[in-house]
């Protein structure tokens, strides 16, 4: 028996932006996957802090998807824009 796609999770986006993800800060059930859309400029996508995350290579156009399956806070950066505070936080819920 297949079940209904809601069962796989919700995929949301973040947009990468020049020096921003948008928004900064999420929050997403277990299961869920993230979209990050690149809309400007050249980024990466790192873990700074929580659960374990593969992280995105540096690119400048396109989107890479990823499904968050530990429960907590993640925070996330570029790292070509950290010190002009391009973080993103993650939080995800069961």
């Amino acid at each position: 028996m297949l079940l209904p796609a809601a069962a796989d999770g919700a995929t949301r986006t973040v947009g990468v932006d020049s020096q921003a993800f948008t928004p900064a800060s999420i929050s997403i059930r277990k299961g869920d996957r993230i979209r990050f859309t690149w809309i400007a400029g050249f980024h990466n996508v790192r873990r700074v802090a929580g659960p374990s995350f593969r992280g995105i290579p540096s690119r400048s156009s396109g989107s890479v998807t990823r499904r968050f399956t530990a429960v907590g806070r993640y925070r996330l950066v570029c790292t070509w824009h950290r010190d002009i505070g391009m973080y993103l936080t993650v939080r995800v819920r069961s």
